[in-house]
């Protein structure tokens, strides 16, 4: 049975080619471009319709291996597919091809290669641009003239930011400063009335000598200057709100209770106690005004700045 239905099949496509013309000169590549390696297909046009059938492959050869020849039938055209993997670049002729009606020759296809021939032997070709969404470049350049522009508004404010900042750091540091020395104050007190030592204790100097060392590190760390090597008189001379005492007379007066025959009484060290908690609290209603005083300025400068952009606007 299979025998008797061969010849039929092989009858019946050599009618079909028969009543079809091959037009090896429409021929094209799918894809378009076959590089070395690549699977790619010959598409032959036929003039009608050719039925579908199988093809006899093609001999291989050491350039090219043949995977698949068939004819097919789509829309009353038909069309003879060879499908094949070159192996060599440039200009490759097929083989002779055979189909019911004899052989298709003259066949050739251009095989591209990654490489291409420099001045210098084979180099890599160029790589292929990437694929973008629509809008990357307007995206891309926006966001760098973003940033430039950032970046000039942020270096035309750093002189600015710079002396503020420290302006609003020092305040910072000082009002913590004089916080701390207020609540030593506070529990040095607190500790003496809860707690009051028998009167020929050597605890009220220790703590005395303590509290006059502290009072100079506190100078010291305030101003900025070496006050714990100052004399009472040098101590008097620096610069303080006028609304201050003056800590030259606080230690003086310090110096000779502590080296008074006498000694330290108890009484002595509480008046010392309220004479630094007075001297910290005046010293920090002094920062809180001039933190208000400089924010006035400043918003009085910057009242006076847009003034000025809207006069100069004005008269353009």
């Amino acid at each position: 049975m299979t025998r008797s239905v061969f010849p039929f099949l092989l009858f019946f496509s050599a009618a079909l080619f028969a009543q079809d013309v091959v037009r090896t000169d429409l021929a094209y590549l799918v894809p378009q471009t076959v590089y070395v390696g690549d699977r790619a297909a010959l598409v032959i046009p036929l003039s009608g319709a050719a039925g579908n059938a199988e093809l006899p492959l093609p001999p291989e050869t050491e350039d090219v291996v043949f995977h698949r020849a068939r004819v097919e039938s789509r829309g009353g055209e038909g069309r003879v597919f060879i499908e094949f993997t070159a192996y060599a670049p440039g200009l490759l002729a097929f083989p002779p091809v055979e189909v019911p009606t004899g052989f298709l020759t003259g066949l050739r296809v251009e095989i591209a290669s990654i490489l291409e021939r420099g001045n210098e032997g084979r180099v890599l070709s160029d790589p292929a641009p990437p694929l973008a969404a629509p809008g990357t470049g307007l995206f891309i350049y926006g966001t760098a003239a973003c940033l430039l522009l950032g970046l000039f508004f942020f270096l035309g404010g750093t002189r600015w930011f710079r002396s503020h900042f420290r302006t609003v750091l020092g305040a910072w540091k000082r009002r913590r400063l004089i916080g701390g020395m207020l609540s030593l104050t506070r529990r040095l007190r607190r500790e003496m009335l809860k707690n009051p030592a028998p009167p020929d204790s050597e605890s009220y100097g220790k703590l005395f000598d303590f509290l006059s060392v502290e009072f100079r590190s506190f100078l010291a760390l305030y101003t900025g200057l070496a006050c714990r090597a100052m004399t009472a008189p040098e101590l008097g001379m620096i610069a303080l709100p006028p609304e201050v005492p003056a800590p030259g007379g606080l230690v003086r007066r310090w110096d000779e209770r502590r080296y008074g025959a006498l000694g330290v009484k108890r009484e002595e060290l509480l008046d010392m106690l309220e004479e630094i908690r007075l001297f910290a609290g005046t010293l920090e209603k002094a920062e809180r005004m001039r933190e208000l005083k400089a924010g006035h300025t400043d918003a009085a400068a910057a009242q006076a700045a847009a003034v000025r952009a809207t006069g100069e606007g004005g008269r353009l």
